[in-house]
């Protein structure tokens, strides 16, 4: 009896600390004292003096999935030997720890349940609704000045490339709740709700934020078009689509120039197109070239620079080229590319394989928030290090492994296994 109440306290407690690290996951970077880092500790520390620990090991020997995901972090560990800046690798091991962490805690626990799942998505919906009020503390007119970006800059509590990823993934934690709920009190609220994250959206006036929505929108109404129609009519559908797309970049000069100097990687004129839109474009282009200028170097593609040197070669390249981007000591800002300059392909395959085989499973299981958390990911993660950043790394490695070990359908990740345990145990 005593045990049994123990088990539901330590269960309770666990919920509880999980709320409180997605509600607090929106302020990692932007409250002085380090609020979000506190509630990772309590919730490792719960872990580790809450007992069970025979079943916690046996989870952690027969789950695959897991140590996919613990590999993304033990890499890192493995470019030890190659270490550079100890202060700069000790700071990124540091920061990584989540993606080392939550898997191995959550996928560790047991399960919880879908309702369970929605409160940790509404605590972490409710804690971004929050810190972005803080972005209007000066009036609306402020954050809406297209031309003094640089304030509306300063007001966000949140680097902007994550609050609008942030924003985006409110937006299909609060889709999730609408088709789910028949109460037209709550959905009204929660198309209120929707709407205030797609302001918001707009407000930070973040391009790739823009891009991910469209990735989801069309992927989802491709999922939605071949359930009622089929696949081959959407195929043909798609390819008269790309065809049309096609002769339109042929036939509209600015279009197709817009095109090619993307394909080209060249420079986009500040006098020819709006500076707040190309002006990233063209950072981008800096940071990406001398990226795979450093990958190209004594074959550093194959096993990377390790941890804590890649910075230094990035500044060395970006010296001669922009002086701005060399003080910011800016990243590769590509979250594959930055993957690959620490561990090589190896860190890249791990990455790719992170995001690849559970969005193959969360599609064919019809995981569909699941799968636009990772959709998101996957499409951010062009532009920016989303898991260089704690804010990034937090909100990836926290609703990842609530995914992944606590959905209705994730048993099939170890059915068989299970089963055939089942079956000697009998």
């Amino acid at each position: 009896m005593l045990f049994s109440n123990l088990k539901i306290y330590n269960g309770k407690l666990y919920f509880i600390l999980l709320l409180i690290v997605a509600v607090l996951t929106p302020t990692a970077e932007g409250l002085p004292v380090k609020l979000a880092s506190l509630s990772v500790i309590l919730l490792t520390l719960h872990w580790l003096i809450s007992g069970e620990y025979a079943a916690k090991l046996e989870k952690l020997k027969r789950n695959k999935l897991l140590w996919l995901f613990l590999s993304l972090f033990l890499i890192n560990l493995v470019g030890l030997y190659r270490v550079g800046d100890l202060k700069e690798a000790s700071d990124i091991l540091i920061r990584k720890l989540p993606i080392l962490l939550f898997p191995l805690i959550i996928g560790t626990s047991d399960k919880l349940t879908k309702n369970q799942i929605n409160y940790i998505i509404t605590a972490f919906i409710v804690g971004l609704f929050l810190t972005s009020l803080f972005t209007f503390r000066e009036g609306i007119a402020v954050v809406l000045d297209r031309q003094d970006l640089t304030t509306m800059v300063e007001l966000t509590l949140l680097h902007r490339p994550y609050s609008g990823l942030f924003s985006l993934f409110a937006i299909v934690g609060l889709v999730r709740f609408y088709t789910s709920s028949n109460s037209v009190a709550l959905r009204a609220f929660l198309i209120v709700a929707i709407l205030y994250f797609l302001f918001f959206i707009y407000v930070i006036y973040v391009k790739m934020t823009i891009v991910a929505l469209l990735t989801l929108l069309a992927l989802f109404a491709i999922i939605w078009l071949i359930k009622r129609w089929g696949k081959y009519p959407v195929i043909v559908l798609g390819g008269m689509l790309f065809l049309s797309a096609s002769w339109y970049i042929g036939t509209n000069e600015k279009a197709g120039t817009v095109i090619k100097k993307i394909i080209r990687s060249e420079d986009f004129s500040y006098q020819e197109y709006n500076i707040h839109l190309v002006s990233s474009i063209n950072i981008r282009y800096i940071n990406w070239g001398c990226s795979f200028k450093v990958l190209g170097e004594d074959k550093n593609w194959l096993t990377g620079l390790g941890v804590g040197n890649t910075q230094e070669k990035l500044n060395l390249c970006y010296k001669n080229l922009n002086p701005w981007i060399y003080e910011n000591e800016m990243n590769a800002h590509n979250e594959y590319l930055e993957e690959m300059l620490r561990n090589g392909l190896t860190g890249l395959l791990i990455l790719v394989l992170c995001l690849a085989v559970p969005t193959a499973h969360s599609l064919k299981h019809h995981q569909y928030t699941y799968l636009g958390f990772l959709i998101l990911i996957i499409v951010c993660c062009i532009t920016e290090n989303v898991l260089s950043r704690q804010a990034g790394i937090m909100f990836y490695a926290l609703f990842n492994s609530v995914f992944a070990f606590n959905t209705f359908n994730s048993g099939k990740w170890l059915r068989k296994k299970e089963v055939t345990l089942a079956n000697q145990s009998s």
